[in-house]
């Protein structure tokens, strides 16, 4: 790897989240180690606070696609911690990122609108890029209290991180990854100095998932993000999946920094756990863009038909369902419901777009901070359980019919 076509550009917008300069600090700290990461400091563009102003932002993003317009074999790390979201005007919903000083009432002059900065990233032509956004924070509490989160600064931005994947476009040696889905919050674990996203992120540009080797790959900092994040939230009773875009290419020569040198031992190898790429395959499917939470489409007016279908076929698609519920994936059993109804068990059609209904209502709510996360969680679990108990009833309807 080439670390003198390494560039960086770190962003901590302050303001209501100062846990934001924490964690932009420490990336930077992280990358501009020759110990470690081993950027040229150079390199590493870093905006806190009253420098993370919209102006700078937008000048500091064009500087890096001028840079690296004309180099072979560049890589480019973007980082942003603070506010994301769209706003509900009347003219429709833009997407923005807050930067500091923001002035509601200005957004346009004040905050960077998805479209620029969506436009300004596409423009940067670097054989590897990375993009890191950690969006919507949460203060923890000791002890196992609920995770207490901060409404966002402006009560007509509604959280979205989903949004600004969408408007970047994905390609071989390109990688954009958000710290949480949209019906969730990125929390900070007690006692903790960054949030859990950044702390993970962390780990793995310091090598804690390259085994030892020269140089953190893409592969790594993947891995070890969506296992890490999701898996040490579990104990607060909270649920926050990082989602990434489409990946064309994880080429193990995707290469993003050096592995800290205290780390390049064989002491340290034999006690690793090198990347599974098996697994590694089923967390980039499983958290994907297009497998994060989304209002579930009931739009069908249509009337039903009922098809003659194999038992089994029918039999095997209610167990899918079941599996669904199992896993805790709400959104995508209802959905599936919804769509069997149209063909399969007609008499349950109202019932599934009920659910459908209480589903969709339920994450409005949640995305306009209108209910804690614990309540959340409390009406989905609600809805999941009365889900089951529509596909078990089926399941005996289908039974009875081969009897």
């Amino acid at each position: 790897m080439n670390l003198e076509n390494a560039h960086a550009l770190l962003i901590g917008v302050g303001g209501d989240l100062p846990v934001t300069i924490d964690d932009a600090n420490a990336i930077a700290k992280v990358l501009g180690d020759n110990n470690k990461a081993a950027y040229d400091p150079k390199n590493v563009i870093l905006l806190t606070e009253k420098n993370a102003t919209r102006e700078n932002v937008l000048s500091e993003l064009q500087n890096i696609v001028e840079k690296v317009k004309n180099i072979e074999d560049a890589t480019v790390v973007i980082f942003y911690s603070g506010h994301g979201g769209k706003y509900r005007g009347s003219n429709g919903s833009d997407y923005y990122l807050l930067t500091n000083g923001y002035d509601p009432y200005d957004r346009d002059n004040t905050m960077i609108k998805g479209d620029e900065f969506s436009e300004l990233i596409n423009s940067i032509e670097a054989n590897r890029l990375l993009v890191m956004l950690d969006c919507c924070h949460a203060a923890g509490m000791i002890d196992e209290k609920p995770l207490i989160k901060l409404k966002s600064a402006d009560e007509q931005i509604v959280n979205s991180n989903i949004e600004i994947l969408k408007k970047l476009k994905s390609g071989t040696g390109k990688v954009f990854i958000t710290s949480c889905d949209d019906d969730e919050q990125s929390v900070i674990l007690p006692e903790s100095k960054n949030s859990l996203f950044t702390e993970v992120v962390l780990e793995a540009l310091e090598g804690y998932a390259s085994n030892g080797e020269e140089y953190v790959g893409i592969i790594d900092i993947l891995y070890h993000v969506l296992r890490q994040v999701p898996k040490r939230i579990e104990a607060y009773h909270h649920v926050q999946r990082p989602i990434i875009n489409k990946i064309d290419d994880l080429s193990p020569d995707f290469f993003i920094c050096r592995v800290a040198k205290y780390l390049q031992t064989d002491e340290f190898k034999s006690t690793s756990n090198p990347v599974d790429k098996g697994q590694l395959t089923t967390l980039t499917h499983l958290f994907n863009i297009e497998n994060s939470n989304k209002p579930i489409a009931i739009l069908d007016h249509a009337d039903p038909t009922e098809i003659n279908l194999d038992n089994n076929l029918i039999s095997k698609n209610l167990k899918g369902i079941q599996s669904l519920i199992t896993l805790g994936e709400t959104e995508k059993a209802i959905s599936q419901f919804v769509d069997v109804t149209k063909t399969q068990f007609v008499d349950y059609r109202a019932q599934s777009h009920l659910l459908a209904y209480r589903y969709n209502v339920l994450l409005n709510d949640k995305m306009m901070d209108d209910i804690d996360d614990q309540t959340y969680r409390k009406e989905l679990t609600k809805i999941a359980r009365a889900l089951h108990f529509f596909i078990e009833k089926a399941e005996k309807d289908l039974n009875s019919l081969t009897e």
